[in-house]
């Protein structure tokens, strides 16, 4: 889990697969505590040892795109272990705080998953890699990200408000942790995407708030 913003630049000519692991999907493939790679960029084989060498080779043999998914799917379900004890309900709380849209009390949550505040916290470290409270802030920033329509006029104040945020300081605080820019940084720079390539400034944004 990343709850910070960084920049990756791609070299032009480039394949690339990736997996994205909803929150607490990881662990049953990785099944060591997550929060030991939270905000890092960590090599494969640091984690898989010679399997990750082994995924390379065969997915660059791979004839096609979906023969690579297709392999990747396997290799993937080879490693899966059976649900932990306790990734039930972190998986439950996890559903809360993103149908919530990040605006819920982490007491409240414990009341809800009927586990106390603090063994939540150890489960979340463990089986997710941010605490409950760092998991709803995230969430709350992208549904504001998702509110933001560049190609209209945008009230910042409304957005806050629809998200729950306590004050606009609050709101901007989070933005720019996230971020790395304000809001009106942000809907600049939203904007000159947009009016570049509409379509390629939706999917990227699609990515982001996914």
């Amino acid at each position: 889990m990343w709850n910070t913003y960084g920049t990756v630049e791609w070299p032009l000519n480039i394949q690339l697969m990736g997996i994205h692991f909803k929150p607490g999907g990881a662990y049953p493939f990785l099944n060591f505590p997550l929060s030991e790679l939270h905000n890092q960029i960590i090599s494969a084989d640091a984690v898989w040892g010679s399997f990750a060498a082994d995924l390379y080779e065969r997915l660059c043999a791979a004839l096609s795109t979906q023969a690579r998914f297709t392999l990747l799917e396997q290799l993937l379900l080879a490693r899966l272990i059976e649900p932990p004890h306790g990734l039930q309900s972190v998986c439950y709380a996890v559903a809360e705080i993103i149908g919530r849209h990040g605006a819920l009390q982490i007491r409240a949550l414990s009341e809800y998953t009927g586990i106390s505040q603090n063994h939540l916290l150890t489960q979340f470290k463990r089986m997710v890699g941010i605490s409950p409270k760092s998991l709803a802030r995230l969430h709350r920033l992208k549904y504001v990200l998702h509110l933001i329509d560049p190609a209209q006029p945008v009230d910042w104040t409304l957005i806050a408000h629809q998200a729950d945020y306590y004050d606009q300081a609050h709101f901007s605080n989070d933005f720019k942790t996230f971020t790395g820019h304000s809001p009106h940084d942000y809907l600049r720079l939203r904007r000159q995407s947009y009016a570049a390539n509409p379509e390629r400034d939706r999917l990227l944004h699609v990515l982001s708030t996914d």
